[in-house]
């Protein structure tokens, strides 16, 4: 999915609220273990998207910035 990045990135560029792309660039992130980013893009859509993965990838993924921020 190296080649997946620029294209989604492009995509959100020229529409900063596309739902899919938002999507997509949060699986992404998650994928390469940059929670933060994959937070920012799961939370952008949140509101939006009826798409249930969106709630569930966004409500996973603070659970894990949550342990991740007790340990250190």
């Amino acid at each position: 999915m190296p080649l997946a990045a620029p294209l989604v990135a492009d995509i959100l560029a020229e529409y900063p609220g596309h739902l899919a792309g938002h999507r997509l660039a949060g699986r992404l992130a998650r994928r390469r273990g940059d929670l933060a980013t994959a937070e920012q893009h799961f939370a952008q859509i949140e509101e939006r998207d009826c798409d249930p993965g969106t709630r569930m990838s966004l409500r996973e993924i603070r659970e894990l910035l949550a342990q991740v921020t007790h340990e250190h």
